[in-house]
């Protein structure tokens, strides 16, 4: 054993260790409060630009610019658009709902199929056919019929002197 105290062993061991298990998460970093702000001012429209924000807030473009570009802080935009998104998504379907009382026929069809696509119920997709021209004017043709073929001319080029 060596002469060292049991706690500072305890203590080495544990940083070679590392987590205590896959479970354990990294704490989550910090946003401050002025890049939160610049953010809003942003989303709300009020700001323009990152520049007009960076401005609103008082702290340099750069700082701003180097905030936006860290993980976490693309993490919260990802977090606030879609807490948003799912709040107006009720709004939106009322309003989904309320244009199929419109008088506009085709504003109905384009309503229903949305509504129904919604529900994971699909119209009939167009072109998966295959195309067919009858009107076949110029070039080779191919003949797939299964009839005798036709005889094979041999063409030669001739030379004309004149």
């Amino acid at each position: 054993m060596t002469d060292q105290p049991l706690a500072t062993v305890q203590t080495s061991r544990k940083r070679q260790l590392g987590p205590r298990n896959a479970l354990d998460v990294p704490k989550r970093r910090r946003i401050s409060p002025l890049i939160i702000e610049a953010l809003e001012l942003l989303a709300s429209g009020q700001a323009r630009t990152q520049k007009d924000a960076a401005e609103m807030v008082n702290c340099s473009p750069e700082h701003l610019c180097k905030q936006l570009a860290k993980d976490h802080v693309k993490d919260y935009l990802t977090r606030a658009a879609r807490t948003k998104v799912r709040g107006a998504v009720l709004r939106a379907a009322y309003v989904k709902v309320g244009l199929l009382e419109c008088e506009s026929a085709n504003v109905r069809n384009d309503v229903a199929s949305d509504i129904l696509a919604m529900e994971g119920i699909a119209p009939p997709t167009k072109g998966h056919g295959a195309n067919i021209s009858v009107n076949v004017q110029a070039g080779y043709i191919i003949n797939l019929s299964g009839e005798q073929q036709a005889p094979i001319i041999d063409a030669k080029a001739e030379v004309i002197e004149g």
